[in-house]
């Protein structure tokens, strides 16, 4: 009796071990697909801020070729500049979602259904 009872209890652990790592697989899934999106986001970004950083250089080259009736046109392309250069420096900073999931695409198949790999990771 008492094999049969360690034998239903170990069943039963295997059966919530295997749930818990069905879960796990299902919030990794949802988390690739999110860095994934912020990462288009950020291309979306970078590419808006490489526009506007030629619209100031732009911007900046007119106001110098109107002299001082462009001085209002340097002034504001500098902003835009500056605005731009923020705007790369914090897209860089972010970029880190997809160097997890890069970190994670190198890992091995059992490696990734490891709980301990998403607990150290």
């Amino acid at each position: 009796m008492e094999v049969s009872n360690r034998v239903r209890e170990v069943r039963r652990h295997a059966e919530d071990n295997r749930e818990h790592h069905r879960q796990v697989d299902e919030n990794l899934a949802l988390l690739v697909s999110h860095t994934q999106r912020i990462g288009e986001a950020l291309d979306v970004i970078k590419d808006i801020a490489n526009k506007t950083d030629l619209l100031a250089l732009n911007a900046a080259l007119e106001g110098t070729k109107a002299g001082e009736a462009g001085r209002g046109f340097s002034i504001v392309a500098t902003q835009m500049t500056f605005a731009c250069s923020i705007t790369t420096f914090e897209r860089r900073a972010t970029s880190s979602p997809r160097n997890s999931k890069a970190g994670h695409d190198r890992c091995p198949r059992p490696c990734k259904r490891s709980s301990l790999w998403h607990v150290s990771s």
